[in-house]
């Protein structure tokens, strides 16, 4: 006995358990697609900043979300200090650069009237002091020589002569027995003329002595000096000169170029300062974040927008709705429906804040590309909202789109179908004698838990519908059986 009761139990697992037979016939079938959406305005006014210049956009007072606001009205208060004390010190800078570079231009001005002038007296005095040093060379340093050796000479001719006259003097006196005052007289400015030319010619030699010695070697070495000078100062600003002229240009043009790019960099940033008068361009409501490819985003913006917040540059922060504005209801379709829906369907939308009431909706357009989280936006239209229904931005609704008329239609519960290897698809058929068999069948469109039949079967046959509470209570049983098999 246990051993049959065993095998029936094997047995019961291993056939499929079934809910029932189910009959094909024509039956009213609508197909549908349910969806969530969301109810996003038509217009919107995205504020955001582009700054040129600037970065620190600190929030002092932000409107709350969902404030309402008036045309002109501060959505939001930045601190200014920073940016104010900035500008202020920018205008102070331009104006030093613009003496600055005034100066510069004036330097350079000078410069390229006075190089070719200082070229030319460089060379001028290079040319002179090798004339000065082929001169002296050549002439006057041998007649410096010669005159020091001539006054020498001549000296000692004077000296010659003048001693020469007093002893003629003497002579001539001495033959008188007395010499007359007179005569004394001459004879002691003789003696002095003579002493007067010793002197002399001592201060010759004295004088051709320094002359030989140290003047005119010094002076030769004084011009060599300067020649060498002269020809460093004259090689040199060839070189220099031109080079210090070029380089002013340059500095002129980076100080230009410099004070240029300042002035803009000025401009920008004040220019950015009228970027923190960030006010509502329209009446209506303020919204944290942007309304962007069918979706309200406002994570990012809510991080920033409150009191020390940084705004980012470029991104939208909010978005004005306005007041009474045209509304639009968007649903992120996945792929399996996405190919069921064409512009023109029509349907209800169920707002979650009220799903008893309903709004009509026709399907305005379809995406005919995925976007980056692999759905695709479709886009309804509103057919009006029922008097005394609130519906705001950012509100939710359930959808249902219908995708038939009605009408009559052979269907099997989707649960009878099963999706063979290859791919077709098939149910099993209970004729009036016999066993079950399995039949391919062509499938339409599923709504409701049912699968319009487009082909083999007709009005009037069974399909077995298995049940999945019972397969799994088998299963579980099934086990049991076999490993209790195992054991005996």
């Amino acid at each position: 006995m246990p051993t049959i009761r065993i095998l029936l139990a094997v047995l019961a697992a291993v056939l499929p358990a079934l809910a029932g037979p189910h009959t094909v016939k024509k039956e009213s079938f609508e197909a549908t697609v349910d969806l969530t959406g969301v109810f996003l305005p038509v217009t919107g006014h995205p504020i955001q900043i582009d700054p040129a210049a600037w970065t620190d956009f600190t929030i002092l007072e932000v409107k709350e979300q969902g404030a309402p606001v008036k045309k002109g009205e501060a959505v939001m208060v930045v601190d200014t200090k920073s940016i104010d004390r900035a500008i202020a010190d920018g205008e102070a800078d331009a104006k030093l650069r613009k003496l600055a570079l005034a100066n510069a231009e004036r330097e350079l001005e000078n410069l390229e009237v006075s190089t070719s002038w200082r070229l030319a007296s460089a060379k001028r005095s290079y040319q002179r002091t090798k004339e000065d040093l082929e001169y002296f060379r050549k002439t006057r340093k041998p007649l410096s020589i010669e005159e020091a050796h001539r006054l020498v000479d001549r000296y000692e001719r004077y000296l010659e002569y003048e001693s020469e006259e007093l002893s003629q003097l003497r002579k001539m006196y001495a033959e008188d027995d007395l010499t007359e005052e007179t005569e004394e007289i001459i004879l002691r400015r003789q003696e002095n003329a003579v002493k007067d030319a010793e002197f002399s010619l001592k201060r010759a030699r004295v004088s051709r002595d320094r002359a030989l010695e140290t003047e005119v070697p010094r002076e030769s070495v004084d011009l060599e000096q300067n020649f060498k000078d002269a020809e460093l100062r004259w090689n040199t600003r060839q070189e220099i000169l031109p080079r210090e002229l070029e380089q002013k240009r340059l500095e002129v043009k980076k100080s230009r170029l410099e004070d240029q790019r300042a002035n803009e960099n000025l401009a920008e940033i004040q220019d950015d300062r009228k970027l923190m008068n960030i006010t509502a361009p329209t009446a209506g409501r303020v919204y944290y974040g942007e309304f962007l490819h069918g979706k309200w985003n406002a994570a990012t913006a809510a991080k920033v927008l409150k009191p020390g917040g940084k705004l980012p540059a470029r991104t939208t922060i909010a978005t004005v709705v306005p007041n009474h504005g045209p509304l639009l209801l968007n649903a992120a379709v996945p792929e399996a429906e996405v190919a069921k829906l064409q512009p023109g369907q029509k349907g209800f939308a169920s707002p979650t804040s009220a799903p008893r009431r309903r709004i009509p909706i026709e399907v305005q357009t379809v995406a005919s590309h995925p976007a980056v989280d692999n759905t695709y936006r479709t886009v309804f239209k509103l057919g009006g909202i029922p008097k005394g229904l609130r519906i705001v931005p950012g509100m939710q609704a359930k959808v249902k789109v219908k995708l038939a008329n009605g009408g009559k239609a052979l269907t099997v519960p989707a649960k009878a179908v099963v999706e063979k290897a290859d791919g077709s698809f098939a149910v099993k058929v209970q004729p009036e004698e016999g066993k079950p068999t399995e039949r391919r069948v062509e499938l339409g469109v599923e709504s409701g838990g049912k699968i319009k039949v487009l082909a083999g079967l007709k009005e009037g046959e069974v399909v077995l519908v298995p049940d999945e509470k019972k397969e799994a209570s088998q299963d579980d049983e099934g086990a049991e059986a076999k490993g209790e098999a195992k054991k005996s």
